[in-house]
C-alpha cells in the first residue's frame, strides 16, 4: 500500500508530465503552423524537440488525431495547413 507521501509524489509527477506534454504539443503545433510544406521524419522531429523518439511518436499521433498533421506513406509528416 502506498503512503500518503508516495501518492502525493506520484500525483505531482503525473501533473508535471501532463504539463510538459502540453508544452511540447504547443511547441510542435507552432512549428507546424509556421512552416507550411515542412515534411519531417520521426528522428528529425525528435531532434527538433529534443525528446526521445517514442515520446515524439506519441505527440505526432496526438497531432494527427487533431488533424494538424498528416502522416504520408513515406513516414514523413506534414502540416495540413490548419
Amino acid at each position: 500500500m502506498y503512503s500518503r507521501m508516495e501518492t502525493q509524489t506520484a500525483e505531482h509527477a503525473e501533473r508535471r508530465d501532463i504539463a510538459s506534454r502540453e508544452t511540447l504539443l504547443e511547441l510542435f503545433r507552432s512549428e507546424m503552423r509556421h512552416a507550411p510544406g515542412l515534411a519531417l521524419t520521426l528522428p528529425q522531429a525528435a531532434r527538433l524537440l529534443n525528446i526521445q523518439q517514442d515520446a515524439c511518436e506519441r505527440l505526432i499521433d496526438s497531432l494527427a488525431e487533431e488533424g494538424l498533421i498528416h502522416v504520408r506513406e513515406d513516414g514523413r509528416f506534414v502540416s495540413t495547413g490548419l
